[in-house]
């Protein structure tokens, strides 16, 4: 006997070990398909091979071992339905029904084999499955080709195997094909040059599409086909070029939430950070376009994008909801919902849609984020609303729109605020802080003390009040211009002072209702610090010259008031000694307080207590002897006092030993070097100054 083998290499030891890896290349190899090796194990259960240095053995009492046949193959063979396999070591039985149907079942089940220790309670537990089955003639090749989809549940799905009749090999598709292939010499796969392979491979799409519109009969299933569509890079050899994708695009294939077949370029999908509970928020159309049907799962978007379908973005999400606002919302419920999903976008984003209902009108008006900037919006709810003064009022959040948590952020973060004190403070100042208010006189008193009781949490408004007028009834001025009356005991009343001046603005009196309480010296110091005076304002804005109300003063006042308020307020005028002068130095010119002391003094130099230089009034004080920075005569010990006892004696016929005691008197006076020298000159009683 001679051998002329070449020896076994690691290729040909793993392909003996394998299924459909021969490593034959030529025609010139003898055997077909391995069947000499396996004949081998008809007569022996141990097989030993040796060669080129390689040594190993097969032994089927150590174990199952050899082709594991799939259930599959009794889709394709027509004449075989039930195919029972045994071997030492498993046994089971396949069943093939329907296979000419639509729906075709393979059920595996496994037997018991004896000796199995595994199976001691004698359970058997059948395996099913269920394939979808289309089936097309090609005419113009004179063959069948069927496609069968495995009915799966869940979202995982293997690769299956192209058939000819039997199975050949993994191509990468999720579903089985079954064709008349010209194969390879060793049957491993499709010869990929033979032109009727070529056909068929190209005759896929339209049969696939073939199938999808037959699922799409039943609304219910219409979705199941995606999860069948091959993805890219997923296909080989000569299925590789096919584009499954093409051929879909162009077909009304996939259906909107309206339960309407269209093409996948005309359907938006709405993905679930879009979405609550399968709700969508969006119109059934807009754009165009309608929104894809719930029935599609989110784990195949990246699918549907490549047929065509446009993902919702958050830019036309925000579109989509402006329409809906515009049109009107739905329930209630659904806004709590939409709430949850609003909360994860930009503020500004959301600002120019009608999300915000205000209570009071019916039907319901919705507002925008941006008009709330303008006009706020309070919630119904807050404490603050029982408290609001008269005349305010605000825009108010609907209030069943706050009751879910979720609904009150998203109001929160549009810009609905609590209504607090400060918030009521900010509003009367929008109510009085223009040039005319338009609320009662009562109203505006009422705002006003809201703003003195709060006035810590809201320190500086800036309003308008009311100023008595006795044609109008009230006009409306700046508090720089007006001044209030001081009703506490020994106040003068300010209109009473001014009251006869033209143009003279006093805050109206029911600002001042009450009477005198605790409360009273705030309130004023309240109105000074917002710019109102309860005492006559010494200088005009510039500061160069006296106010008007000041002027007046100075010239109309009595004696007596003139001194009191002077006095009462010398922290205020001193600041504005130099410029107060002129007008109240034409009052003191030459003027003599009649203080005792010198009233006293005058009568024992030959003045009556009548002397025409004394000012009228009933009640000096100390305190006057402040005003003679403004020419008022205050002390004895002034040189200018015997200057006008002189004048007084100039007039009349008086002794020369009074005269002399004047002198003497004047000599004394520490502001004798303001009066260089004085003669009276005897012959015709005249008084002269040098």
């Amino acid at each position: 006997m001679r051998c002329n083998e070449d020896g076994f290499t690691t290729k040909d030891v793993e392909a003996l070990c394998d299924i459909k890896q021969s490593t034959k290349t030529t025609t010139s190899a003898i055997g077909k398909k391995g069947i000499g090796f396996k004949s081998v194990f008809k007569i022996s259960d141990v097989v030993h091979i040796r060669s080129n240095g390689f040594q190993f053995c097969f032994d089927r009492k150590d174990g199952p071992f050899g082709m594991d046949l799939q259930p599959s193959v009794l889709l394709f063979l027509r004449n075989i339905e039930e195919l029972s396999i045994k071997t030492p070591f498993s046994h089971k039985d396949m069943t093939c029904t329907g296979r000419r149907e639509q729906i075709a079942s393979v059920e595996t089940t496994p037997m018991p084999v004896e000796d199995d220790d595994d199976n001691d309670d004698g359970s058997i537990i059948s395996a099913r499955t269920q394939y979808m089955m289309f089936r097309s003639e090609l005419e113009s090749l004179d063959t069948e080709i069927v496609l069968a989809f495995p009915c799966t549940p869940g979202r995982g799905l293997r690769t299956q195997q192209v058939h000819n009749f039997l199975p050949m090999r993994d191509y990468g598709f999720k579903f089985i094909i079954h064709a008349d292939f010209h194969l390879t010499s060793n049957r491993e796969g499709i010869d990929r040059s033979d032109k009727k392979n070529v056909a068929l491979a190209q005759a896929l799409p339209a049969l696939f599409l073939a199938a999808v519109n037959r699922t799409n009969e039943s609304y219910a299933d219409s979705a199941k086909w995606i999860r069948y569509l091959p993805r890219p890079g997923t296909l080989q050899d000569i299925f590789e070029t096919i584009d499954f994708v093409e051929h879909l695009s162009k077909e009304p294939v996939l259906y909107s939430r309206t339960k309407k077949l269209m093409l996948p370029s005309k359907l938006i999908y709405a993905p679930n950070n879009f979405r609550f509970n399968k709700k969508h928020f969006v119109p059934l159309e807009f754009d165009g376009r309608q929104i894809l049907s719930t029935l599609y799962d989110h784990s195949e978007i990246s699918q549907l994008e490549r047929l065509g379908v446009t993902k919702l973005t958050r830019k036309m999400f925000v579109r989509a909801l402006k329409i809906l606002g515009d049109k009107g919302w739905p329930e209630i419920d659904w806004h709590d919902d939409l709430a949850k999903i609003l909360l994860k976008i930009d503020r500004d984003c959301l600002a120019d849609i009608p999300l915000i209902p205000i209570a009071g009108s019916s039907p319901t008006v919705w507002i925008k984020a941006q008009d709330v900037e303008k006009t706020p919006v309070f919630f119904q709810t807050d404490s603050g609303v029982s408290q609001v003064p008269e005349g305010v009022k605000f825009r108010l959040l609907l209030d069943s729109a706050s009751a879910s948590k979720s609904r009150r952020d998203l109001f929160e973060k549009l810009g609905v605020r609590s209504l607090d004190a400060s918030a009521v403070c900010e509003e009367i100042e929008c109510i009085l802080g223009g040039p005319n208010p338009k609320v009662s006189i009562a109203a505006a008193v009422s705002q006003t003390k809201y703003l003195f009781r709060h006035r810590d949490s809201y320190p500086k408004p800036e309003i308008m009040f009311c100023s008595r007028d006795r044609r109008k009834g009230f006009t409306w001025e700046s508090a720089d211009d007006l001044y209030f009356d001081d009703h506490r005991e020994g106040s003068y009343q300010i209109s009473q002072l001014l009251g006869s001046m033209p143009y003279f603005q006093c805050l109206h009196p029911d600002y001042l209702e009450g009477g005198v309480n605790p409360d009273t010296e705030s309130w004023m110091d309240w109105l000074k610090e917002r710019g109102l005076s309860n005492s006559i304002r010494p200088v005009a804005q510039d500061c160069s010259q006296p106010s008007p109300e000041f002027a007046f003063f100075a010239m109309e006042a009595s004696q007596q008031q003139l001194c009191d308020v002077l006095v009462r307020n010398r922290g205020l005028y001193e600041q504005h000694k130099g410029v107060l002068s002129r007008p109240l130095r034409q009052r003191f010119d030459q003027k003599v307080l009649p203080s005792n002391r010198l009233r006293s003094r005058a009568h024992r130099l030959g003045v009556p207590h009548s002397w025409g230089r004394y000012l009228e009034m009933q009640v000096v004080k100390a305190e006057y002897e402040w005003l003679k920075n403004f020419g008022l005569i205050t002390s004895r010990y002034s040189a200018r006092f015997y200057l006008q006892i002189l004048r007084y004696h100039a007039w009349s016929s008086t002794e020369m030993q009074v005269l002399h005691r004047i002198y003497k008197s004047m000599q004394d006076c520490s502001d004798i070097h303001e009066i260089r020298f004085v003669v009276l000159h005897a012959s015709t009683y005249t008084l002269t100054k040098y």
